[in-house]
């Protein structure tokens, strides 16, 4: 079974608030990611005030990407503020710390997660299978919504990582549209993380709907 996430990266707060509550995907989805960029690793920020964000009534569970080199304090004040917090996805190209962190995560009784960006190999991330309960691997280089999918490379990456690990709950994110994400599913991909082919129709819950039902 595939789920469907909306992934929210804002720029402002009222661009996050209108995101995060609006009423038609709220209806239809269970689990929201929500994208942290502060500039240190890619070449974008977003807004993200945890204290701002904790006073939004009836927030959905929620799924934080970390785009970001130093995530480990701020994954341990999100679960002190953020009672829906299910899961925090770190990338795997900070380095060296990524073991550190991912204990830390679980520690905290989050799932963990990493992501890996298009050209990164999945060879990188073997070492933590064991550790993390979801591979997000990026069908685009991350930092904004609305660039193409990376095509071929990423649909193999997929297949040849869920050959050697099928338990395993691999994600997808980036690219993802009503145009590609039947192969992106066929390739084994049980999580589809979708912005820009939510965010910019005037039904985006027509649009949840029909990616939920590949």
């Amino acid at each position: 079974m595939t789920i469907v996430v909306p992934a929210v990266l804002a720029k402002t707060q009222e661009e996050f608030t209108t995101k995060i509550t609006n009423t038609q995907l709220r209806s239809v989805a269970p689990l929201w990611q929500i994208d942290v960029l502060d500039g240190s690793m890619f070449d974008q920020s977003s807004w993200f005030e945890i204290s701002k964000i904790a006073e939004i009534n009836n927030l959905p569970e929620l799924e934080l990407h970390f785009m970001i080199s130093n995530p480990l304090p701020t994954i341990e004040k999100c679960k002190r503020q953020l009672p829906t917090l299910k899961r925090a996805i770190i990338h795997s190209e900070i380095g060296q710390q990524v073991g550190h962190i991912l204990q830390r995560i679980s520690e905290l009784g989050l799932e963990a997660g990493i992501a890996i960006n298009p050209e990164t190999p999945t060879e990188s991330i073997i070492s933590h299978i064991n550790e993390i309960q979801l591979l997000l691997i990026m069908g685009v280089n991350p930092g904004a919504s609305g660039r193409p999918f990376g095509g071929e490379a990423i649909i193999k990456k997929i297949e040849e990582i869920k050959q050697r690990f099928p338990n395993l709950k691999v994600g997808v994110d980036g690219g993802v549209n009503l145009s590609n994400a039947s192969e992106i599913v066929a390739a084994g991909t049980n999580q589809l993380c979708v912005a820009s082919a939510l965010w910019e129709t005037e039904d985006p819950q027509r649009v949840y709907l029909k990616l939920a039902n590949l």
